[in-house]
């Protein structure tokens, strides 16, 4: 088993009695820049999550490994 590697930021999608927040690694809330996912997020048949995972932009023809991400 493999698993590939995306250049991302590590990012926690929360969704609560508060409702949907994307967070840093740090604890920033970064809900804005990444309003299309906590959007979805609060369409989910779900009382509440943690999802933890990395966030990617893909290019129009996929997710690409090679390209380093800026620093935010």
């Amino acid at each position: 088993m493999h698993e590939i590697k995306y250049d991302g930021y590590r990012t926690q999608l929360i969704l609560d009695w508060a409702g949907a927040r994307a967070l840093s690694r740090n604890g920033h809330d970064w809900s804005a820049r990444y309003w299309p996912v906590v959007a979805a997020a609060e369409k989910l048949p779900a009382e509440s999550f943690i999802l933890d995972g990395e966030m990617i932009a893909p290019e129009p023809d996929g997710p690409r490994t090679s390209r380093p991400c800026t620093r935010a």
